[in-house]
């Protein structure tokens, strides 16, 4: 093998461990990125510091169990398009993004809690 076949060989193996690394950068990103409003809305609290076990979210109060995860991907979805992006990984204004986030929440808590008086329903 030559040098100039090694170099080119360390370029690939260089630039597909990058690739990697930001891979691994936009996940943890992504997780960061709105975090505070999903702990707040869609996060039970544990029943104590040895607990696995946790109480409902706000959300699973008025939704029930399984649909608040649907409503979360929907608010991150609106939040993202609201501040012009099409992925979290691309928000630049993350306290902006928390503000919109936090407002969608507290609309479709609002509104799922006005419904349910209305209809006199309880969780579906």
């Amino acid at each position: 093998m030559t040098d100039q076949e090694k170099q080119q060989l360390k370029d690939e193996i260089m630039k597909e461990v990058l690739a990697e690394m930001n891979k691994l950068e936009d996940k943890d990103h992504s997780k960061q990125t709105l975090q505070e409003v999903r702990e707040k809305w869609f996060k039970g609290e544990k029943l104590n510091s040895l607990s696995t076990s946790t109480l409902e979210s706000t959300m699973e109060k008025v939704f029930g169990r399984f649909v608040p995860w649907k409503v979360w991907d929907e608010v991150r979805r609106i939040t993202c398009r609201i501040c012009g992006v099409g992925r979290l990984t691309n928000l630049e204004d993350t306290k902006f993004a928390n503000h919109v986030a936090d407002k969608l929440c507290q609309t479709v808590y609002d509104l799922r809690v006005e419904y349910m008086e209305k209809c006199g329903e309880g969780k579906e």
